[in-house]
């Protein structure tokens, strides 16, 4: 095989991991009651904005 196969195939074995990890995360979720989904919602919202006014101050040289 080819490198371009060998990581195309790597690529999509990843792909599929992180495709099933987020239904099993989904199935989860949906059980969730409407209070914990608006609380969750929120806590993301407010982490947003909170990395959206983060500042870098150094960098790495």
């Amino acid at each position: 095989m080819s490198e371009n196969n060998k990581s195309d195939q790597k690529k999509t074995k990843e792909e599929i991991d992180i495709s099933a990890n987020e239904m099993e995360r989904l199935r989860r979720n949906i059980y969730r009651s409407d209070k914990e989904k608006v609380l969750l919602f929120s806590q993301m919202i407010r982490t947003y904005n909170v990395l959206k006014k983060a500042k870098v101050t150094h960098k790495k040289a």
